[in-house]
């Protein structure tokens, strides 16, 4: 898994936003080569990641959070 991460604002006194990138990082070393952990996603990133993917899959099952927020009993 890898991922870019990117950040979007918009400007006042501009009709352009200020979009910021990362680099691209992966979870893991894509190569036999020895590892460079500046290069690798943080394993708390990873962890949120992985929600976010969970989360997805369970939207594209059908299920939807919003809908639980106000459940009657």
């Amino acid at each position: 898994m890898g991922a870019t991460i990117t950040s979007q604002m918009k400007l006042e006194d501009s009709y352009s936003n200020l979009n910021l990138n990362t680099p691209h990082k992966a979870s893991d070393s894509y190569s036999d080569a020895p590892v460079d952990e500046m290069q690798l996603l943080t394993d708390d990133c990873i962890s949120d990641l992985s929600c976010l993917c969970e989360e997805v899959e369970l939207y594209i099952n059908g299920e939807r959070a919003q809908g639980k927020l106000f459940a009657v009993s």
